[in-house]
Formats: structure tokens, sequence, C-alpha cells
């Protein structure tokens, strides 16, 4: 790992049987816990249970915003005694995130789609890129609300805290 650039988009909740059958769809089950981080500004950490094809793998993240769409990622597989010791240290007053990732490769780039138990109406993706000049490339299959790059209410760390229950717009 290293520098990860991204857009983040809201979308509307998208048709997952459809998300499910597209080539080269994975699907992940995640719970994602926030450990504490000390109250330094722009750090995150966090741990990953992730659920694919019958097998859970755990994951470490330390992250460090560089700007809006960059960060410093390092992540790490774990074993799960060492998950389990690394909850120990979750932030009390952020809530474990629950989420289906649905992995789609789309021309070229990986889209990262994800739903969310406490949303019925929405989801967001994600799509890593190369560069901050890069411009992402967005199926016509899915419903794009806005894009969602540097807005601080819809990243994880804040999902964990808080939801956004906005009302969405009408088609």
């Amino acid at each position: 790992m290293g520098m990860e650039i991204e857009r983040k988009y809201l979308i509307r909740m998208p048709d997952e049987d459809m998300l499910r059958s597209l080539p080269g769809c994975e699907v992940w089950d995640i719970v994602q816990t926030y450990l504490n981080d000390g109250g330094v500004e722009g750090l995150t950490q966090r741990v990953r249970s992730v659920r694919c094809g019958g097998v859970t793998r755990y994951v470490y993240t330390f992250k460090r915003r560089v700007n809006a769409l960059t960060c410093d990622e390092r992540e790490k597989e774990v074993t799960e005694a060492a998950y389990r010791r690394l909850l120990q240290e979750a932030n009390p007053a952020l809530r474990p995130i629950e989420k289906r990732r649905y992995r789609v490769p789309h021309r070229g780039q990986l889209m990262e789609i994800d739903v969310y138990s406490f949303w019925s109406d929405r989801a967001t993706l994600e799509i890593e890129l190369e560069s901050e000049a890069q411009a992402p490339e967005l199926p016509d299959w899915l419903d794009v609300v806005r894009e969602l790059t540097g807005e601080q209410a819809y990243k994880n760390r804040y999902l964990a805290e808080r939801v956004p229950m906005e009302e969405m717009p009408h088609e």
C-alpha cells in the first residue's frame, strides 16, 4: 500500500442481484471497527473482519489524510487473535460499521459499492484512481446522486459516529 487516491459518490440503492451478476464481482461482508487515534487530526486506525467466499480475513489499517482525494494508507493482514486484541483498543465513541461491499471491475478501474445496514435508499461508490487528475469512468447503470469526495459526513469514520439521514433528491 501507500498513497490511495479515490473519489466517492452517493448513489441510489443499486439492485444487489444485478451487482452480483456483473463479471468479476466480489462480495465482501465487512465489520469495520475504529481504534483510538490519540486525538491526532487526520489519523485513522481501524480493524476489519472481511468475509468473502466463506473465508474470513482480518486487516489492520493506518490512514493519514493528505488532502480530500489522497491519503497515506498502510494495511496489513493480521491473525484472528491479533484482531481480537486490537478490538480492545476500539474507540468507545464509535460504533462498528457493517457493510456489504461489491468490488466490480469497470473499464480498467475498480469500483467499490458499499451497501450499509442503516440505509435502504442509498449506498456509496468509491473508485480508486492512478492520479488526482484522472477522471473516473462511472457506469450508466448506477444512479449517481452527487460526488461526496471530501465530505466528512459520509466518510466511514464519521458514519461510525453519526449517520446522515438527509432526504434523497427525487429522480
